[in-house]
C-alpha cells in the first residue's frame, strides 16, 4: 500500500516538473520570437529612414541642377541680348569700312605663318556684261583662299563700279581697283564674236604701270594675268610661286584641244608646244598658261600688250618685250613637268580656259535692259548694275 502511494506521488511530481519545463521552453521561444520581431521592425524602420535620406539627397541634387540650368539660360539670354545690341551698333557704323578692317585683321592673322611666301600679283581685266558679277563672284571666292595674293582689278570703264568694288572687298584679299576705258575704236560691240579684237589690252597695261609705279621696291613675287571667267585650282598658285623668270603649265579645254601644253625633253627643257591654232607663233600658248617674275616687269619698262600685233599674238608680244627669246628660257611647272611622259591617271591641269556663255534674255527683260530705266532693285543686283 505504501509502495503504491510512493509510486503515484512520484508520477504526479514528474508530471508537474514536465509541465513546468515545457512552460519555460514555450516562454523562452516566445521571448526569442519577440526579440526577432523587434529586430526586424528596427531594421525595416532604419531602411525606411535611409531611403528617405537618399531621396532627400537626390531631390537636393535635382534642385541644384535646376538652379544651374536657370543660371545658364539666363547667361544665354544675356549673350543673345548683347549680340543683338552689337548688331544694332554695327548697323549704326560705316559697315563697309569697319567690317573690312576687322576681316583684314583676321585674314592677316590666319596667314601669319605664310608671310614668307612670294607675293602673287593677280591681274584681272574686266568689263560690264550680264555675266560679269557672277564670274567675278566665283573668282573672288577662289582668290579668298590664297595667301599672299594682291588682286589688281582693272575695269573697262571711266570709273570703278560699286558692284565690282563690293565683290573685291568681300574677298578679304589685298587689292587694287582701278578703271581704264578701252578706246572707242577698239571697243567691241555686244554682238561681235570674242575673237574679233583683243580684249584687255589697255587694262593689262594699266596694271603693269601700277606695279612699276607703286611696287618698284618689291623684287620678290610673280605677275599673272587671270581672266575673270577662267577656273583655277588652288594648287596652281603654289606652282607659280616657284617661277624664276617665266613659268609655264598646261591649260585645259583651250585652242581646240583638251589640254594645251609644252613639250618637254628628257632633261626637263621645253622644246615646243602642242598648239594647233597658229602654231607658228613665237610662243603659241594661252594667257592663262604662264606667269612672269616681277623683276621682268620692273626691268623692262616697255613690256606690255599692243593692238598693233596680229590676232593671237598678245602673249608672244608680251613675253618678247620682257626679253624672252625662245621657249628654252621657260620653266615647265606643275605635276606635268615631272610626269611629262605619263599623260593619263594623274592630276596635271590646274587651270581651265572656260568661257561663260552669253545670256539670252526674253523679250521683256531685253527691252528693259536696253532702256535701263525700269530695272527693279532685284534685277540690278543680279547683273551688278549700279
Amino acid at each position: 500500500m505504501l509502495m503504491s502511494f510512493i509510486i503515484v506521488h512520484a508520477l504526479i511530481v514528474e508530471s508537474a516538473y514536465r509541465r513546468y519545463r515545457m512552460s519555460d521552453i514555450v516562454k523562452g521561444l516566445l521571448g526569442l520570437l519577440g526579440v526577432l520581431f523587434a529586430l526586424n521592425l528596427y531594421m525595416s524602420w532604419t531602411g525606411i529612414e535611409g531611403y528617405k535620406e537618399s531621396r532627400m539627397g537626390l531631390q537636393e541634387q535635382i534642385q541644384q541642377l535646376e538652379n544651374k540650368k536657370s543660371a545658364l539660360q539666363q547667361k544665354v539670354w544675356e549673350m543673345e541680348r548683347n549680340v543683338h545690341r552689337f548688331n544694332l551698333r554695327l548697323e549704326s557704323l560705316d559697315s563697309h569700312y569697319f567690317l573690312s578692317r576687322v576681316r583684314d585683321r583676321l585674314q592677316l592673322l590666319s596667314n601669319r605663318k605664310k608671310t614668307s611666301l612670294p607675293m602673287i600679283y593677280f591681274v584681272t581685266p574686266t568689263g560690264f556684261r550680264l555675266e560679269q558679277k557672277a564670274d567675278m563672284t566665283r573668282l573672288a571666292q577662289t582668290l579668298a583662299q590664297v595667301p599672299n595674293l594682291h588682286w589688281i582689278v582693272v575695269e573697262d570703264a571711266e570709273t570703278t563700279s560699286k558692284s565690282i568694288n563690293d565683290i573685291v572687298k568681300r574677298s578679304r584679299v589685298q587689292f587694287t581697283h582701278i578703271a581704264v576705258a578701252t578706246p572707242p575704236e577698239s571697243k567691241m560691240k555686244s554682238t561681235d564674236p570674242n575673237w574679233l579684237r583683243p580684249r584687255g589690252v589697255p587694262q593689262r597695261n594699266a596694271a603693269l604701270a601700277y606695279i612699276r609705279n607703286n611696287l618698284g621696291s618689291s623684287r620678290t613675287g610673280v605677275v599673272y594675268f587671270g581672266d575673270d571667267d577662267n577656273v583655277y585650282d588652288w594648287r596652281l598658285f603654289d606652282e607659280m610661286r616657284r617661277v624664276k623668270r617665266v613659268g609655264v603649265w598646261p591649260v585645259g579645254v583651250v585652242g581646240g584641244l583638251l589640254a594645251e601644253h609644252a613639250m618637254i625633253d628628257g632633261q626637263g627643257v621645253i622644246t615646243g608646244f602642242n598648239a594647233i591654232w597658229k602654231p607658228e607663233r613665237p610662243f603659241p600658248i594661252d594667257m592663262a598658261s604662264f606667269a612672269v617674275n616681277i623683276t621682268l616687269v620692273l626691268d623692262n619698262p616697255e613690256a606690255g600688250f599692243s593692238y598693233d600685233v596680229p590676232r593671237g599674238y598678245q602673249e608672244s608680244h608680251f613675253l618678247q618685250s620682257c626679253g624672252i627669246a625662245n621657249s628654252r628660257e621657260m620653266e615647265p611647272l606643275g605635276d606635268y613637268a615631272n610626269k611629262a611622259s605619263q599623260i593619263g591617271g594623274e592630276e596635271l591641269v590646274f587651270v581651265w580656259h572656260t568661257r561663260t556663255e552669253k545670256t539670252k534674255l526674253g523679250r521683256a527683260d531685253n527691252s528693259t535692259l536696253l532702256e535701263k530705266v525700269h530695272l527693279t532693285p532685284l534685277q540690278k543686283d543680279a547683273i551688278g548694275y549700279d
